[in-house]
């Protein structure tokens, strides 16, 4: 018998487990393609690609409009640059994937 291991070049579910921190690594990429869900389902949009690395793999990131409010929020940027370094935390729940940032507290 050979076991098989499929893997995925994304972050999801199947790619993390609960608990995982994701460190973001590079500004990523804006780009242009047709939606594929909901409302966006087969118009044109924009989807942001963020390199991301996960238990020393390196995966691609495509965040959730509600995924980059919480980072923009949380550090206080809507420039990717500036999230290069940052963490987020992979957490399993209900079978799906919830992403959220890790706010470092500044030590004076």
């Amino acid at each position: 018998m050979v076991k098989i291991e499929i893997k995925s070049e994304y972050l999801n579910i199947e790619s993390t487990k609960d608990g995982d921190i994701v460190e973001i690594v590079e500004e990523g990429e804006l780009v242009d393609e047709e939606g594929k869900f909901g409302k966006d389902k087969g118009k044109q949009i924009k989807r942001l690609y963020l390199p991301v690395k996960v238990n020393n793999e390196t995966l691609m990131w495509t965040p959730w409009n509600s995924e980059l409010k919480a980072c923009c929020i949380a550090w206080q940027s809507d420039d990717t640059k500036t999230w290069v370094g940052k963490k987020l935390q992979a957490v399993h729940h209900n079978n799906k994937l919830i992403i959220k940032p890790i706010v470092e507290k500044k030590v004076d």
